[in-house]
This record gives structure tokens, C-alpha cells and sequence, in this order.
């Protein structure tokens, strides 16, 4: 548990407000945009936390002048986190924060003029029934032109539908696009770690969906920047952890949803869509199965869904072979040639 330090550069006496806009900052290259977008709302009743992650960039100087602006509070920690444990980096900046609702956003995403003003509209008609809200998302790139316009979410999505439409890969989703209450946060024991916090935003939207599930905000939208140098772009160094991490995230959605009592006697279609995303992760990370160990996968996938060991085995080795005979690689994965020589295949 991260606490709240005693002191934040522009910290005020000012009436708590309603929403605090939570930045974990490292990257300085797009961090005015940001600020600028916001100085931009209709609506200025929120507070906005900067977590300086020890940047070697200077944050402040990019932060200062917008204090004319809007109620913004600057802490700069000593030591960098977000490389060893992006989720914790993430907590101890919320926890500079104490305003009842929380939008975690990027250090180089943009909102529409109109979100804050549009957040508190659904906030009075829907009460208190829901946990989470969301914005539809652009996805512009690092001078801001327009890439993608997404699906855009229903009115509302239940964490169900929710999880089957990701593992399908029909909706998109990023982070900076969702508003969450505090207490809620706080009931679901914080945000869900996994490595890299791949997957962590996901199961935490699961998770403060509830039964009311995640409630869409419509007109203004963010815009999130693919600038690649997002989590999402690089798999480089650490495409093992992040696999690592896609498996922990098929074993922690199976006990969410088997806890649930309607789950009780059948492997939810989640979780069989689940596997069919996990073979996906493969490709996009460019790993092995054989390479982090097949036997130990297969057992651990064996105690998800219950099906035979060997079955579990035969799908994960005809998987790689797949992904192999598909990418036509000429450069094989160095990890999964010392796996298999040791053994003496080749």
C-alpha cells in the first residue's frame, strides 16, 4: 500500500473536488499536449496529480506554467518504478490523490474539450450504480494525425461481454479512457498486477465492472497517442514477462468467472475464447511455448479448463508448429533452439 506523501508542489487548501486526474509521468515529449487538452475542459472541477517516475527529463518545467490554468500537483519520487513494476507506479500515484473519483491518464493522450463536463452529466443520471465509465477512443500518432477510429462501446458493456469481445480481438481498448470511483478501486483490491501490467488494465476494468457493468460516455472522445513507445508497442526485452503475464491473466479470469454462481458447472465461453487469445499472444509477442517451458504451460492450462494433460501438450506443440510453418522464420527464437538441442532434437 503506497502512501500519500506529505507534501505535493502547488498542494492548496482549496475544497477537495470530485475527480482527480492521475498522470504517471516519465516521457516529456508530449506531456504539454496533454496538459493542454486538459486546460482545455469546459469543466474545471478536477485535480490534476502528476507522479514524476524519476524521469531524466525535466517534468516540472513542462508542468509549472499550467498551474495558472488549473489545479495541478507535482511529485517527483526518487527512484524510478515503472520499469521494474509499472502497477505499483500506477498506485503510488493514485494514492497522491484523495478526490472520490480517478482518471488514470497517459502522458501523452489528449481529451476532448467536453470529457470532465460529459463525465459529471452521466455521473447525475446514472447515480450510483456504476463503478467505471468510458470514453470511445481515436487513435492518433506522434504528430497527431488521425490512425484509427475504433468500435466504439455500447451504452453499456457487462464484464462478460466485455471479456469476450477482447479475447475476440473486436474491441479495442487502451487505459486512458476510463474513469473509475475510489472506494470501488479500493473494494477490488486495487489494480491487478500482472508482469509489465500486461493485461492488468483488462482484468481491473473486469473487475470494477461488476453487474452494473462499464458505462460508455458518448460525443467527446480521447485521443490515445500510438507514439511506440507505449507497453503495447514494445516486446523487444520483454516479450517472455509479457507472456508470461497473458498466462497468469487465463488463470486469474478463470477464477473470477468460476466464482461466479452461474459458472458453476461449465467452463465459460470465456475462458474457450480465452485460449484461442493466448495462442494470438504467441504471434504478436513472437514467443514459444517451447521456449518457456511446454510441460509446465500445459499443466498450468490443464488446471484452467480440466482437460487431459496430454491434451494440453499435444494443442501447445502443434501451436508452435503453426507458428512456425505461418511465419516461415528464418531467424529462430535462440531460447527455443537451446530448449530442443539440450534435449537432443537437433
Amino acid at each position: 500500500m503506497h502512501v500519500r506523501p506529505a507534501h505535493l508542489v502547488g498542494e492548496s487548501i482549496e475544497p477537495m473536488r470530485r475527480l482527480a486526474i492521475v498522470i504517471p509521468a516519465y516521457k516529456a515529449a508530449f506531456l504539454d499536449e496533454t496538459l493542454r487538452s486538459i486546460a482545455a475542459q469546459t469543466c474545471k472541477d478536477f485535480t490534476v496529480y502528476i507522479g514524476d517516475d524519476a524521469s531524466p527529463h525535466d517534468v516540472w518545467s513542462i508542468c509549472e506554467p499550467w498551474r495558472e490554468f488549473i489545479d495541478l500537483r507535482y511529485h517527483r519520487f526518487s527512484q524510478n518504478l515503472g520499469n521494474q513494476n509499472l502497477v505499483a507506479q500506477w498506485e503510488r500515484c493514485i494514492a497522491l490523490s484523495v478526490e472520490p473519483w480517478i482518471w488514470l491518464f497517459g502522458d501523452d493522450d489528449i481529451m476532448d474539450p467536453g470529457c470532465v463536463e460529459m463525465f459529471y452529466r452521466e455521473l447525475n443520471i446514472s447515480g450510483s450504480l456504476h463503478d467505471i465509465f468510458h470514453f470511445n477512443v481515436d487513435v492518433i500518432d506522434s504528430v497527431g494525425a488521425l490512425i484509427l477510429e475504433p468500435t466504439g462501446f455500447p451504452a453499456v458493456l457487462s464484464a462478460n461481454d466485455f471479456a469476450m469481445r477482447r479475447f475476440c480481438s473486436v474491441l479495442p481498448s487502451y487505459a486512458p479512457e476510463y474513469l473509475f470511483a475510489r472506494n470501488a478501486l479500493e473494494r477490488v483490491g486495487g489494480i491487478q498486477s500482472f508482469p509489465r501490467a500486461w493485461c492488468s488494465d483488462d482484468a481491473t476494468w473486469i473487475k470494477l465492472a461488476g453487474e452494473p457493468g462499464i458505462r460508455t460516455i458518448f460525443g467527446p472522445k480521447v485521443k490515445w497517442r500510438f507514439s511506440g513507445q507505449n507497453i503495447s508497442a514494445m516486446h523487444d526485452q520483454d516479450r517472455y514477462e509479457k507472456f508470461e503475464a497473458a498466462i497468469q491473466y487465463i488463470e486469474w479470469i478463470s477464477q473470477y468467472f468460476r466464482l461466479r454462481p452461474r459458472y458453476e458447472v461449465e467452463v465459460p465461453i470465456e475462458l474457450n475464447l480465452g485460449r484461442k487469445w493466448l495462442y494470438n499472444q504467441t504471434e504478436l509477442l513472437q514467443v514459444f511455448f517451447c521456449s518457456k517451458g511446454i510441460w509446465k504451460s500445459a499443466f498450468r492450462l490443464h488446471e484452467v479448463y480440466g482437460k487431459s494433460l496430454l491434451g494440453e501438450l499435444i494443442k501447445l506443440f502443434l501451436c508452435d508448429l503453426r507458428a512456425l510453418r505461418k511465419r516461415r522464420i528464418v531467424f529462430w527464437d535462440r531460447q527455443f533452439l537451446s530448449r530442443w538441442t539440450r534435449k537432443g532434437i537437433y
